[in-house]
């Protein structure tokens, strides 16, 4: 008869604890080598239903950046996305050397106490020219979008994400491209086109589309939106005129003007807000305002409502142009007159 050995027990948890180590070292092998694959093909999947060709700064670090903008600027460009997209500060420099320009537009901007308050932030101490350009759109000045804008959005996501964006913005665009939708558009081998996007460090985003839709917005709002359907507030139109008063007392100059797109888009927008151009320029001027005339048909947009690349350089150049002219002119630097 055997006899065991008082040590067997231990020898016996020992065998079977290694080959549970081997079992466990197996699967996380198996797990790895069916991971791979996964990834690199979603890592593949265009994160949007026109795929976006990024480059330069992304969009949400973009967005972080300008988030955390604090006194430094004398000019600062605001509006929604087609400040983004439109007005380039490098390209204004050269008409006004020695201002340090940003560009804090926002998808789906509205022009909120919040919003108008960040903007003042970013202003230089001690400046000696401190100038606001606004980019005036019907939607910008609807409750719609005090409600629901790319500032407020950006602003009120976790410390996290926004950690992310700041320092790991390939993180998150990598993990937004696991889209239902995205895999069901290319599934049905739909041509999604590409957005091109370049991002740079003042705010300005260079965007284009391939192939172009000028149609594409006005198609939504004819078949989506109802005549009326946003109106412009009357209390963020006061607000807003109310802050320009308040900004040319402190001696900030605000300049506005109305961002070009196309003539289809126009009539739609202001089918669907209810806009009245020259009550909203009366208003604005009276408070001290500059506006800006800009002839829409002059500039190239890429989807009825955005700047292609070059329109956006050359609009910017001839608002800077204007500006400077007008800033010249004036009797003081602190508060100019006339519109």
């Amino acid at each position: 008869m055997q006899v065991l050995s008082p040590l067997t027990p231990d020898v016996t948890k020992a065998r079977g604890g290694s080959r549970l180590k081997r079992l466990s070292r197996d699967r996380l092998i198996l797990t790895v080598a069916m991971a791979i694959p996964l990834v690199v093909i979603v890592g593949m999947i265009p994160k949007r239903p026109a795929a976006m060709i990024e480059s330069g700064i992304s969009q949400r670090q973009l967005y972080e950046l300008k988030l955390n903008w604090k006194s430094e600027f004398d000019m600062v460009l605001a509006g929604n996305s087609r400040v983004t997209v439109g007005l380039a500060p490098g390209e204004m420099s050269a008409a006004l050397p020695g201002l340090r320009i940003a560009n804090f537009g926002f998808d789906g901007n509205g022009f909120t106490p919040e919003y108008l308050d960040a903007l003042e932030a970013t202003f230089r101490p001690g400046s000696g020219e401190r100038i606001v350009v606004l980019g005036i759109t019907p939607i910008t000045l609807t409750e719609r979008a005090a409600r629901q804008n790319g500032f407020s959005e950006e602003r009120l996501r976790s410390a996290d994400e926004r950690f992310l964006a700041r320092h790991l913005p390939w993180v998150l665009d990598f993990f937004a491209r696991f889209n239902p939708r995205m895999a069901l558009v290319l599934l049905r081998g739909d041509d999604i086109g590409r957005e091109l996007w370049h991002g740079y460090p003042d705010g300005w985003a260079a965007q284009d589309m391939q192939p172009a839709d000028l149609d594409g917005q006005v198609r939504f709002l004819r078949v989506n939106v109802r005549d009326g359907a946003f109106p412009v507030s009357p209390r963020i139109v006061s607000n807003l005129l109310t802050t320009v008063q308040k900004w040319r007392q402190a001696g900030i100059t605000t300049f506005a003007f109305l961002p070009p797109v196309t003539a289809e888009l126009a009539r739609e927008e202001i089918r669907a807000t209810g806009f009245v151009l020259p009550e909203f320029v009366k208003g604005f001027t009276a408070m001290g305002g500059h506006w800006l005339e800009v002839p829409s048909e002059v500039y190239l947009t890429y989807d009825g409502g955005h700047l292609e690349e070059e329109s956006a350089r050359r609009l910017s150049r001839d608002i800077a142009t204007e500006i400077a002219r007008r800033v010249r002119a004036a009797p003081t630097t602190s508060h100019p007159h006339g519109h």
